[in-house]
């Protein structure tokens, strides 16, 4: 794996706020086949679309270098299990 460098730049993006957003913000969409629903996902991948092209515009003077999308945990944690991931990233 490749060091970081002080020259990187680290675009985090909310997995879970986008699905939520694209959820409720957008008018239901479904499948045709079965009628599934399939707008928070079309949304999703939407808003993930434009925010990587809105990226490499020349006007964006931090061009990332890294894309992570995190997404809230399903299970409950306490703030030591929030502690502990700090001190592993450091």
């Amino acid at each position: 794996m490749n060091k970081i460098k002080n020259t990187d730049h680290f675009y985090l993006i909310d997995g879970s706020g986008y699905i939520f957003r694209a959820y409720y913000a957008l008018p239901p969409l479904s499948r045709k086949s079965d009628g599934m629903p399939t707008g928070a996902v079309s949304g999703f991948c939407s808003m993930l679309f434009k925010l990587l092209e809105d990226s490499k515009s020349n006007e964006n003077k931090h061009k990332p270098t890294h894309f992570a999308v995190i997404f809230d945990s399903a299970i409950q944690s306490t703030e030591s299990d929030s502690c502990k991931v700090i001190v592993d990233m450091e």
